[in-house]
Formats: structure tokens, sequence, C-alpha cells
């Protein structure tokens, strides 16, 4: 890793280690860093930061990234992309690395919290272009299995969600414009009709619809 020249931080340096963190700060920038300390791994990632006095929703920020320290716009969107990539990598890293290779992964978090909080664009594309480098890589080597399944069915799928989604909706709005009176003779009706193992997945399908 290069030395960074005194009274500046150079664009490699951002992501780095407690060890060398003293070595690359710059007075007021936030470095990204790896806590090693964190009970929970992926808590350890530069990114990813816990505020234990936050309320639940914000106790975890899945992608806090400060501002790229680089004042030349022209140099801004390259450097953040390849800030992206290191992140990306220390991403894939944890995967690597993560000794519960069925638990769930945080990307989904990542995604979440990129959608939510916002994020630098040359980050954002740097991170995931990364990340399809490597998907890309994964499909082919592990990907057998998707040989089988055709356009075909996945538009077909994409379509069933879409047609659920519309009549839960569409019945919701009925149930809405009902009286009492009207909901339980519905439910009695409905019930007549249906098998016995499917009567506890339709009551708690009409409750969330009746809330």
């Amino acid at each position: 890793m290069n030395t960074p020249t005194k009274g500046a931080i150079r664009p490699q340096s951002v992501l780095t280690t407690q060890r060398s963190a003293k070595a690359a700060t710059t007075k007021g920038q936030k470095l990204l860093r790896y806590k090693p300390k964190a009970k929970c791994a992926v808590h350890r990632l530069p990114f990813v930061t816990v505020n234990r006095k936050a309320n639940p929703d914000d106790l975890i920020n899945w992608f806090d990234v400060p501002p790229i320290p680089v004042e030349d716009q022209s140099d801004r969107y390259g450097v953040s992309c390849k800030i992206g990539n290191q992140l990306a990598l220390a991403f894939l890293k944890h995967l690597r690395e993560e000794n519960n290779p069925d638990g769930l992964s945080c990307l989904q978090y990542i995604v979440f919290d990129i959608a939510k909080r916002g994020a630098e664009c040359g980050v954002i594309v740097g991170f995931f272009s990364r990340l399809d480098c490597w998907l890309r890589h994964a499909v082919k080597v592990g990907g057998a299995s998707l040989d089988q399944l055709s356009e075909s069915d996945i538009e077909a799928e994409i379509a069933r969600l879409m047609a659920t989604a519309d009549e839960k909706a569409r019945r919701k709005a009925e149930v809405e414009k009902m009286t009492s009176e009207e909901k339980d003779a519905a439910i009695l009706e409905l019930l007549s009709d249906m098998k016995p193992e499917d009567v506890t997945e339709f009551l708690r399908e009409f409750r969330e619809e009746a809330a």
C-alpha cells in the first residue's frame, strides 16, 4: 500500500486496516476500516457500521461509505468506482470465509440501505460491477441447474406472482367495503367449499387482508 503524502489521502488508502489507519488519516476524514473486534463476522466489514444507540430501523448501516476525498470531479467517478471494487472484494472475501455458507446473505440489506440512504454513483457501479464478474464466473462453474430453467418458465412465474398480488389487492379492496356481517357470511361460504388442510392458510390470509 502506498504511503500518502502529508495532508492528503490517496484513494487506495481509503480502504484500510486499523493497523495502517493512523498513517492514512487526514483530519476530519472517515476511513473505511475492518473491525476485527466485532463479534458478528459481517459486522467486521469496512462498510458495515453498528450504532447501538440508534432506533431499531437504523441500528445497522449496511453500506456506510464516506464521501470520496477527491475534489477534482473529473477524477471522482473513477476513484469511486475503484473504491467500490475494493468494497466488493471485501464482501466476496467475507462470503468465502463465512463458516455458514447456507446462512442469510447480507447483500439484500446492502441493496436496501443503498436505496434508502444513497451512495456515490461510482461506488455503487464499482461494487456491483465486481460482483457481476464473480457472478458470471459462479454461474459458469456451478450453475448447471439453470440449464433446466427456460425463459418461458421465468416469464410464467413472474406473471403468476403479479396476478396473485393483483388478486390479493382486489380481494382486500372488497373486504374493506364489507360490513362485519358480510365478512362473516363470506368466510362461511368459502370455508364450506374448502379442504380442511386449506382452511388454516385461508384464515391467515383473510385476517391479513382485513387488517
